[in-house]
């Protein structure tokens, strides 16, 4: 036989239930107001990290920081080699022979961990580097990544672009210079 519910019993539990939905509601408002405040956080990093987005439309910024005329020249140059650069195979140290450095892979993605920066921000800084020569420090804190993997991308990109660009842009010999 089932036990019927008096009703001190629903009033009881009614109560109950309010109280519980009164909690959840303000712990719901606890984590709203904390995801609004870590949304504004990420938004003020994203604005204070240097990247090409940020320069895109100021063609002076993009010859200085470069050395390329412009944004359409920067994107014209990163398509070409884009394809290629996403199977790029990261320096590892010293112990990486420039011999039998394999520049990339021929199959699959993107080999290693996930990135922080994408190849169109390895590239650009990777210019930057070679146009304005700002330090490594200033770069990874720019770029926000460690001094480290700085080295490591950079190191990368130059053994990658010493292979690709004498395609795109031949050298001329040093009888001709």
């Amino acid at each position: 036989m089932e036990k019927s519910l008096t009703s001190p019993d629903i009033q009881e539990t009614v109560e109950l239930l309010k109280t519980k939905i009164e909690s959840r509601n303000e712990k719901f408002e606890i984590a709203s107001k904390n995801i609004s405040d870590l949304q504004k956080q990420l938004e003020y990093f994203e604005k204070k990290r240097f990247s090409l987005d940020k320069i895109k439309d100021d063609n002076d910024a993009i010859a200085f920081y470069t050395g390329i005329p412009n944004y359409g020249t920067f994107m014209a140059c990163f398509e070409y080699l884009e394809s290629k650069a996403s199977r790029l195979q990261y320096w590892r140290g010293q112990n990486d022979k420039i011999d039998d450095y394999k520049h990339y892979q021929t199959q699959g993605g993107r080999p290693g961990p996930r990135r922080k920066l994408t190849l169109r921000d390895e590239l650009f800084m990777t210019l930057i580097r070679l146009k304005v020569g700002l330090f490594v420090r200033d770069l990874a804190e720019r770029f926000e990544i460690s001094q480290s993997q700085f080295s490591k991308i950079f190191t990368t990109w130059i053994n990658f672009l010493n292979v690709e660009l004498p395609s795109i842009f031949p050298f001329p010999s040093q009888e001709k210079v």
